[in-house]
């Protein structure tokens, strides 16, 4: 222990001189997007690496990992292994060997996992790289997906996402040079027709482009050529695929927002996009702290944040687990003997967030902190991440005022070393109650905040409006206006003063137009419905959106009778 102790002094004593502090504000209204980011991971459950490795199906589902996908197997699942001959018959069984990749595929689908397939190969440093019968080769491609979305081999089609190749601006996946890129951009669009036109209800996209594409000057047009190839033969994109491995979770932010201008731009506005290879960027034996231990579990932490805040609707981590124990510093989040590095930990307290029924909105003053916070009921989660060499004291208030109770503090700490290596750390979490709303986290922090509050309506009735006992109730009606409690409590208005109702305040006709106007109410948005006649068996049907202010005009009004009711949504 005293090695473990010294190893993490080290790491940790750069920011022992630097502090500072910060104001957290949260919001404990919803947003109106939650947590809906796909996450999993390249490779698993099955062992990878040594013979002696276990698998990771366990770990997997401790962590959160839902999906997986199916690159660098390094044999199954490659078209190079499962389509061996590429002058071979597609068509006819004997050209395919699936004995390998079909004990992959029911390890993922009896595991209760989802697979994003990658069609396409594996690492190599074997080429040659780009496929040798394009036409065979797309054929091919339709036979292995027909088989890997059959339910009469698998009992059920869990298969939802197929990703057309890997790295194509890599020269390990795709020969460079020239027409390199249209060679490619063609390749991709006769595949994707061929795939679209036999499985219309998979979603369909890629390539997995490296961070390169975005953050090197002389190839971030790329994409848009991508793109516009595609665009011009009309040909549809559900999701657009790309990487990143870097130590600042900003770039997650300029990867995302570049990505999705590229998209707009070309007219794909409902394409989503999918970082399906991500991690620090680190690939040395004397990198084990930035892949193993607090740093990378900050900064996966921070990038998994970014993605969320950046509307990406699907993220694989690459990878799950080590090949060797003697590799600590390689891209598993789990170490060979599937033992969780503090990155896996950290993914578990993300998906413990991203199980809240609503995301809520935090303010920071301090651009360096990553925060994100959710609710379910009346118990908030918020989970917090460091990715840097300073101490910060932080403190949390609630917009609204409201007493946060039961506060505890989870954190990742290290708990033993393996026996073999030293730099092999294990951890683990610790859980202490919270005695304030401030806290230290140090550097390469990830910690992990509960707590509950009164629900909304009774910190209306009572911290708010001073209702008490009876007059606190739903049903009550404290100031005899005709509204209970409860219907003052939606529509915002005050349950202490008569005056105060919920109604249209105005309702005219100006030139054929109805124009009705009422007082709005912040966190409240209202609907307009309207009817031709008016009884118990009457249909109303929505003339307006959601409206979050008080005006709105109804034109071209066909009905000589019309009836109106304005609805306010509950908050």
């Amino acid at each position: 222990m005293k090695s473990l102790q010294l190893g993490m002094t080290i790491w940790f004593c750069l920011g022992c001189l630097s502090a500072q502090t910060a104001t957290i504000e949260l919001n404990l209204l919803p947003l109106t997007n939650g947590f809906s980011m796909a996450w999993g991971a390249n490779i698993g459950p099955i062992a990878s690496g040594e013979p002696t490795n276990p698998p990771v199906t366990s770990g997997y589902r401790n962590i959160g990992v839902r999906l997986i996908r199916t690159h660098d197997y390094y044999g199954p699942l490659d078209m190079r292994a499962m389509y061996p001959n590429q002058d071979a018959d597609p068509a006819v069984p004997t050209s395919y060997d699936f004995t390998a990749s079909d004990k992959v595929w029911l390890a993922i689908v009896t595991n209760g996992f989802y697979p994003y397939f990658r069609l396409g190969n594996s690492y190599t440093n074997s080429g040659p790289y780009a496929p040798s019968n394009e036409a065979n080769w797309a054929e091919a491609g339709v036979h292995v997906i027909r088989r890997y979305s059959d339910p009469t081999l698998w009992g059920t089609n869990a298969l939802r996402y197929v990703e057309i190749w890997n790295e194509p601006d890599n020269a390990t996946f795709w020969e460079q040079g020239p027409d390199a890129r249209m060679k490619f951009f063609a390749f991709f669009a006769t595949v994707a027709l061929r795939l679209r036109a036999e499985f219309p209800d998979l979603k369909i996209g890629g390539p997995g482009v490296t961070h390169a594409s975005f953050l090197k000057p002389g190839v971030t047009n790329y994409i848009p050529e991508f793109l516009s190839y595609l665009r011009s033969r009309n040909l549809p994109l559900d999701f657009l695929s790309w990487h990143l491995y870097s130590n600042d979770p900003f770039d997650y932010v300029r990867g995302a927002r570049f990505y999705r201008s590229c998209l707009d731009s070309a007219g794909y506005t409902n394409t989503e996009q999918h970082v399906t290879e991500y991690n620090t960027d680190n690939r040395t034996d004397d990198g084990v702290g930035i892949r193993a231990w607090l740093p990378g579990a900050a900064i996966n932490t921070a990038a998994w944040m970014a993605m969320q805040q950046e509307n990406i609707a699907l993220a694989t981590v690459y990878r799950g687990p080590d090949p060797s124990i003697d590799a600590p510093f390689f891209y598993g989040i789990f170490y060979a003997d599937g033992q969780p590095k503090a990155t896996a930990l950290a993914a578990k307290l993300c998906n413990a967030l991203a199980r809240c029924s609503n995301r809520l909105d935090v303010v920071s003053n301090d651009t360096n902190l990553w925060v994100m916070a959710g609710r379910t009921g009346n118990s908030v989660t918020m989970l917090l991440s460091n990715p840097t060499t300073n101490t910060i004291t932080w403190t949390l208030a609630l917009s609204d005022g409201r007493e946060q109770k039961n506060r505890t503090l989870i954190e990742i700490v290290p708990a033993s070393t393996n026996a073999h290596r030293r730099d092999v750390i294990y951890w683990s979490f610790t859980t202490n109650t919270m005695d304030g709303p401030s806290q230290t986290i140090g550097p390469w922090g990830v910690q992990m905040v509960t707590f509950d509050v009164l629900s909304d309506y009774d910190h209306w009735a009572q911290t708010v409006h001073g209702l008490s006992g009876v007059d606190a109730e739903p049903d009550a009606d404290a100031d005899s206006d005709g509204q209970s409690n409860w219907n003052e409590f939606v529509s915002g208005t005050d349950p202490t003063d008569a005056a105060s109702r919920f109604r249209i305040e105005v309702l005219h006709v100006v030139s054929g137009n109805l124009v009705m106007e009422w007082t709005a109410v912040p966190g409240r948005t209202y609907r307009v419905q309207t009817t031709s006649s008016f009884g118990t068996t009457d249909t109303w049907v929505d003339i307006s959106p959601d409206l979050s202010n008080g005006f709105f005009v109804h034109s071209n009004i066909t009905s000589q009778t019309q009836f109106y009711r304005l609805l306010v949504l509950q908050p």
